[in-house]
């Protein structure tokens, strides 16, 4: 059975949101060519939305054509 695009996307925010909580940051890149996920790279504003969304910090670079985005846990520190 094929997931719906939204269960997909979903499932990325999740898998990236529980990687950065877990080590402290994750790096998913994406880019609008050949053999890399379109719907990744079509809906990535709205993945960093959500990630944004539950709290994470996240950055941005583009390199030769692609789009790394660091996403790191918050740390509060007194």
């Amino acid at each position: 059975m094929e997931q719906s695009l939204e269960e997909k996307l979903q499932e990325c925010v999740n898998y990236q949101c529980e990687y950065a909580e877990s080590n402290g940051s994750t790096r998913l890149s994406t880019c609008s060519a050949r053999n890399w996920d379109k719907d990744v790279w079509n809906y990535r504003g709205a993945i960093i939305d959500a990630i944004r969304s539950r709290g994470y910090r996240v950055s941005e670079e583009t390199n030769f054509g692609v789009l790394d985005i660091t996403i790191t846990k918050k740390v509060v520190l007194k």
